[in-house]
């Protein structure tokens, strides 16, 4: 996963910006295999937050590991694209309830939401990656 973070790095600008902002403040996330939605999405911010007493905010997202390596990244910037600045699961759901919007999620998830910028996010890292000749 660092390997594939270092190409998605060095050859797309919009996953620099978005790696760049996260390192200036003060959240840590951790990107790790995994299944959301029962398999039906291809990567989630998991329902995570933990506050450090240093003020570190730690956040977590869930990756399908059975993709596309451009796949893979764009889905990791799509899920960086709102990295809110909330300190609680309920602060983060109330956020993604406000700015979000439900996509089709299957009945047993608790809250699925999707935003227009993490969308655009994700589809501008794909292309930047394709247009780089990334495989």
């Amino acid at each position: 996963m660092l390997n594939l973070l270092g190409e998605g790095y060095r050859n797309s600008p919009t996953l620099r910006k978005l790696v760049d902002l996260l390192d200036a403040s003060n959240v840590i996330v951790y990107v790790e295999p995994g299944i959301c939605a029962f398999g039906h999405l291809g990567g989630c911010l998991l329902a995570y937050i933990e506050v450090a007493p240093s003020a570190e905010r730690y956040l977590r997202v869930a990756i399908t590991l059975r993709q596309d390596p451009r796949r893979i990244l764009s889905v990791v910037a799509h899920e960086l694209a709102e990295a809110p600045d909330v300190t609680t699961v309920d602060e983060m759901l109330r956020l993604f309830q406000r700015i979000g919007r439900a996509p089709a999620c299957p009945p047993a998830v608790r809250a699925c939401y999707e935003t227009s910028a993490a969308v655009r996010t994700g589809l501008t890292v794909l292309n930047e990656l394709s247009a780089a000749g990334v495989k």
